[in-house]
């Protein structure tokens, strides 16, 4: 019993500095374990699958000194450890990156202005196409306008060549000097006006076919007689409007049928007129509207008991001054014989018709207006140089 109890002291004696030892070792691992409290929060915790980082887990495992020595080192290189001075900060991984840049408020501001500069050339080059857009002709606007034009004026220049190949035949026969020179002056002009057209000077080019077109104009005036001049004609024809419009005026004031009637036949004869001149027949419209002319007359006398408007009586005088001024053009400086005679008597039935026309006679000064105008016809159709 005593040989018992002193093998158990010897156990104790030995076994005591083990325990201080191991005391020892365990109060060391737990002031490791709280130094790693206070290190910074930015060191990421331990793995916890590493059961030998926590030394409460090597301690109960029964882990001798080795263990804990590693546990402490693995410790101080995961957690302790500070980026050299100078070495640049870790970048984040590319999706991590990407999705920082997808969310950047900056960045996201600016998308819009980047696509609205993307789209602008788009829109520049709609709007050019817009502006030189053709029309409904397939073609543009400038060049469309420049057609026209084109075809305007090529227009007026076969106008004049017709004029002046129709007069020449009469003036080359006719042997009139001055006939002959404005003739060649026309031609000059004419060949002047195409070469214009030609480089597209539209505007010069018009300019030299009118002018070519006087000079045909008064050439031929010169040598033919007025019933093939279109012009003239044309003048004549309108005369014979005005004489039907005149008449139309003193049937209004109580005319009987029989003298409607009459009226209308007039006119529908100068439709007629009007039509053959517009087909080219120039003589016959000319033959045609002073027929009409001398219709009116006689309506007019017929209508002697009816009254005549004073404004009608007017205008009547007011054609017929005009056609003296178209006669006095029409004659040139030197008429002829029968032309002066001709004028001088349609000059004496004015100054009867403005006579009438002061003295209240209406009638009178409308009859003699409508003589003052036949009288300068007949003048114009004798006496024309040349004819």
């Amino acid at each position: 019993m005593s040989g018992a109890r002193t093998v158990a002291r010897g156990v104790a004696f030995h076994a005591l500095p083990c325990l201080l030892a191991f005391a020892l070792i365990a109060g060391a691992g737990v002031g490791s374990a709280r130094a790693d409290e206070s290190a910074p929060p930015s060191a990421p915790p331990p793995s916890t699958t590493d059961l030998s980082a926590r030394p409460d887990a090597a301690a109960g495992a029964g882990g001798g000194s080795d263990s804990l020595a590693a546990t402490a080192a693995a410790h101080d290189t995961s957690s302790t450890k500070s980026p050299a001075a100078g070495t640049p900060p870790r970048t984040p991984p590319p999706a991590v990156r990407v999705e920082n840049a997808s969310a950047s408020p900056a960045k996201k501001k600016g998308a819009p202005k980047a696509r609205a500069r993307s789209t602008a050339p788009d829109a520049k080059r709609h709007a050019s196409a817009a502006a030189a857009k053709p029309g409904a002709t397939g073609r543009s606007p400038a060049l469309y306008d420049g057609f026209i034009e084109a075809d305007r004026v090529d227009s007026e220049l076969e106008r004049t060549e017709r004029l002046v190949g129709r007069a020449q035949k009469s003036i080359i026969l006719s042997k009139n000097t001055r006939a002959m020179k404005l003739f060649t002056s026309a031609l000059d002009f004419q060949s002047d006006s195409r070469d214009a057209y030609k480089v597209r000077q539209y505007a010069r080019a018009e300019r030299l076919t009118l002018a070519a077109r006087d000079f045909a104009d008064r050439a031929s005036r010169m040598v033919g007689p007025p019933r093939e001049d279109p012009d003239y004609v044309e003048h004549v024809l309108r005369r014979t409007d005005d004489a039907l419009d005149r008449a139309k005026d003193v049937l209004k004031t109580g005319a009987g049928r029989d003298a409607w009637s009459q009226h209308e036949d007039l006119k529908q004869e100068q439709k007629d007129a009007w039509k053959v001149f517009k087909n080219g027949d120039v003589g016959s419209a000319y033959k045609e509207t002073l027929g009409v002319r001398e219709g009116v007359l006689a309506l007019l006398r017929q209508l002697q008991d009816l009254p005549v408007p004073r404004e009608t009586a007017e205008k009547a005088i007011g054609g017929a001054q005009a056609a003296l001024e178209q006669a006095s053009k029409e004659l040139g400086p030197k008429p002829g014989v029968e032309a002066v005679r001709l004028v001088r008597l349609a000059n004496d039935y004015m100054a009867k018709a403005r006579q009438s026309f002061n003295h209240g006679s209406y009638r009178s000064a409308l009859l003699q207006a409508k003589v003052v105008e036949r009288h300068v016809e007949h003048a114009v159709d004798v006496g024309r140089p040349g004819t």
